[in-house]
């Protein structure tokens, strides 16, 4: 039934576009990165980039079919695709974990989880867990919806950001777009600086991991590859192999090197969102990049990722609370195994 549904919206996804074999083969890295991040596995203490690089690749998703439709873009139409695309496996994952929800949480964890329920169909729950606490605290940890914070921002950005392109001039549409990727990184850069006294403030931190301002500029970096990729008559992409490789290269080193002791979104962050831009930009058929990123194991796991991004962590976290968060690497094998059969 899962699979079912993430193939039939993936079809949508890729509707009047080209599909990028390529660009699923990233999507697999990601999604490998962030189930073994969470569950704690060595060597893989940085891939939580995974979700910046899942951002800039809906950045440049998106922007690549608004611009597949200038000339009669319906933004009614455009929301109702989002909505098929994102809707039915995320419903489906949340009544799934009601009934688990129910038996195992404590009262207090069940009123927070009760709470999420509302909050995340709506695209609202990033703003919820902002509210409760912070996403490296123990509790976090232990909600089964924590991970559809991402999502949320992404909901927020596909109502938002087609609203840009009402204008219906070009010019003006890359001068707002590069306005708010500035204002973004900004924020992302200097959110935390020892300059900004009020950063202690909740209502004021507006780069916490739960926000969007923070990860605004990640999104338009994938918009502005589409608009690049679209005009590539204007601009000379060359040495595709040696960007490829470079871009790959910054993707694996922030997953082996960083840590969460690194603050992201932070300036770390333009080290995975530039490698995957570099990817987008210049994997073609004829390199090495592109022949890997289409491995068929990559392929396959990049064509469910949404499903294992919904599915892993309500597992691990009902999981670790069968085992009083005690995971033995039998328990972590049973995680992974588990989730991708019912992906």
């Amino acid at each position: 039934m899962c699979i079912i549904i993430d193939k039939v919206t993936s079809k949508l996804f890729n509707l009047n576009m080209e599909y990028r074999k390529d660009i699923t083969g990233i999507r697999a890295i990601a999604i490998i990165g962030i189930v073994l991040f969470h569950l704690n596995i060595n060597f893989f203490q940085g891939a939580i980039i995974g979700i910046d690089i899942f951002f800039v690749l809906s950045g440049y998703l998106i922007t690549t079919v608004i611009l597949n439709k200038e000339n009669n873009f319906n933004i009614y139409l455009f929301w109702i695709n989002r909505v098929r695309r994102l809707f039915p496996l995320l419903i489906f994952v949340i009544f799934t974990t009601i009934p688990f929800a129910i038996y195992m949480l404590i009262p207090l964890h069940l009123k927070n989880y009760s709470q999420s329920l509302f909050t995340t169909p709506i695209f609202l729950s990033n703003v919820l867990f902002w509210l409760e606490s912070g996403y490296w605290d123990l509790p976090s940890q232990m909600k089964p919806l924590l991970h559809t914070w991402s999502v949320a921002i992404e909901g927020q950005f596909y109502f938002l950001f087609p609203l840009i392109f009402l204008i219906r001039k070009r010019k003006k549409i890359l001068v707002i777009i590069f306005l708010i990727w500035l204002l973004s990184l900004l924020i992302a850069l200097f959110h935390d600086s020892e300059f900004i006294i009020i950063q202690t403030d909740k209502f004021l931190s507006l780069a916490d991991h739960f926000m969007p301002f923070g990860r605004w500029w990640e999104l338009l970096t994938g918009s502005f590859v589409a608009f690049v990729l679209r005009n590539r008559n204007s601009f000379k992409l060359q040495y595709d192999s040696f960007f490829s490789i470079l871009g790959l290269g910054l993707i694996f080193f922030s997953i082996f090197f960083f840590n969460n002791k690194h603050i992201l979104p932070g300036p770390l962050s333009i080290i995975p969102v530039t490698g995957t831009a570099l990817l987008i930009l210049y994997s073609v058929e004829k390199n090495f990049v592109y022949k890997f990123l289409n491995l068929k194991l990559l392929n396959h796991l990049g064509e469910i990722s949404y499903s294992l991004y919904l599915w892993h962590f309500p597992i691990l976290v009902f999981t670790k609370y069968t085992v009083n968060q005690n995971l033995t690497s039998i328990n972590k094998l049973s995680i992974i195994l588990l989730t991708y059969f019912i992906s």
